[in-house]
């Protein structure tokens, strides 16, 4: 049981730190939303 708290944690965690880092590199909404039009057509 202890394993799957740490990993949720860790998940949790991963999951802010990438949320920090894009809303550092987003200027505008259109940055968030469109990723920049850098993205590609995938």
């Amino acid at each position: 049981m202890a394993i799957k708290i740490i990993l949720l944690l860790a998940f949790f965690t991963v999951m802010v730190l990438v949320g920090i880092y894009a809303r550092k590199h987003a200027t505008s909404v259109g940055d968030f939303v469109l990723g920049g039009r850098t993205v590609g057509p995938w």
